[in-house]
Formats: structure tokens, C-alpha cells, sequence
């Protein structure tokens, strides 16, 4: 995708295996590491994610409307190609169902809330719920996380705080690392994502 829709792949990833999931209340300590501690739309969950984030790390980048900045979202496995319908019916645009997806799941925005904004051009609730269905698949087309957890069906209440969650970001974070470990060469990293990169916890 370009970054002009409003997104951009930075590379593929490995495949990962999706699971549903239970919420959990007590993880390992490295896994906690990758559990939000209040629900994202509550946090600066951007600079929470890049602290979670190695050097080069494999991103899709997200500019939604409205958002004060850029966020960078993991990608947990390799992007495929969006099919144009879904179950009979024609699948929105991407860049605008992608956002929609973001901005309800991630932001917690309502349908309402997203129909009545000017930025989204969305004529009522019902089509800002089309769209964020059509952007789940769209994201999990992507390989982005969260919604590749769970192959683009929305996403389980209070999903920050499941483990199967966590355990992917997790699993990403730390691929991304090995690499690093083993390479004999000096990385040139800068201060602020070395620090963020060797406190990221692999138990």
C-alpha cells in the first residue's frame, strides 16, 4: 500500500498461528510486558507500542484522520492480497475502512461517534459499521496486529488484556531481536530505541 492511502507495509513478516482468545489476569513477566495496563484508547498507546518496538521492526505506519500523529502497528505476518468482496458484498475502500477499524477498535470510537465526524465522510452508523467490519479484514489482510490475531473478526471485549494478544506481540517483538543477537556486525542504533530494544523482556 502507499503511504499516501494513509498507510504503508514496511516489509513481510513470518507467518504466525491465530488463536481466539481467553481473558487472563496473570501472565509471565515477559508476557506482562506486552499487556497494555488500561485499554489503549485510555494511554498514549503509540509511544507505549514504540517502546515495545526493535530498531527496523516490521510496521505497517497508520495516519488516521484526526489522530495527532503517526502510528506504527506490528506487522505479526506476511500482507496478502485484499480480496474485493467479502461474503457476496463489495468491500469498502481500504484506507477509509482501515481507519474506521483504528479508530473504533484502538481509539474506541462508536459507529455514531465515527458517522458523525467530517473526517471520515461516513453518511450514517450503519456504513461507519460496514466499514469497520471491511477494515478488520483489511488489517488482517495486512498481518497487523491485533486484528491478525484473530483473522479479521472483531476484536473480543477487553482485548488488550488477553493473553493471546500479548503472546503475539510478544512473539514479534523478540523475532525481531534475534537477529540482532546473533549478528557479529555493529548496529548503528540511536539512544532512545537501543534502551527501548535491549529492555524488551524474552522470558
Amino acid at each position: 500500500m502507499a503511504s499516501g492511502a494513509g498507510y504503508m507495509l514496511s516489509r513481510p513478516m513470518e507467518a504466525m498461528t491465530t488463536h481466539g482468545g481467553a481473558v487472563e489476569t496473570s501472565f509471565s513477566g515477559g508476557t506482562a510486558y506486552f499487556t497494555p495496563p488500561v485499554p489503549p484508547e485510555a494511554m498514549g498507546f503509540a509511544a507505549w507500542l514504540a517502546e515495545r518496538t526493535p530498531l527496523g521492526a516490521r510496521t505497517v505506519a497508520v495516519v488516521a484522520p484526526g489522530a495527532r500523529g503517526r502510528i506504527h502497528l506490528p506487522q505479526i505476518r506476511p500482507g496478502v492480497v485484499s480480496p474485493t468482496s467479502w461474503r457476496g458484498r463489495r468491500r469498502r475502500g481500504s484506507a477509509p475502512a482501515f481507519h474506521a477499524a483504528y479508530l473504533h477498535d484502538i481509539r474506541g470510537h462508536s459507529p455514531r461517534e465515527l458517522a458523525a465526524a467530517d473526517f471520515l465522510d461516513l453518511p450514517s452508523e450503519r456504513s461507519a459499521r460496514h466499514h469497520i467490519r471491511d477494515g478488520r479484514l483489511t488489517a488482517s489482510d495486512l498481518g497487523v496486529w491485533p486484528w491478525a490475531v484473530v483473522d479479521g473478526k472483531p476484536l473480543p471485549r477487553n482485548w488488550w488484556a488477553d493473553r493471546h494478544f500479548a503472546l503475539a506481540l510478544q512473539e514479534w517483538a523478540v523475532g525481531e531481536l534475534s537477529p540482532l543477537a546473533v549478528s557479529g556486525a555493529l548496529q548503528p542504533l540511536r539512544p532512545r530505541r537501543f534502551t527501548a530494544a535491549a529492555r524488551l523482556p524474552v522470558a
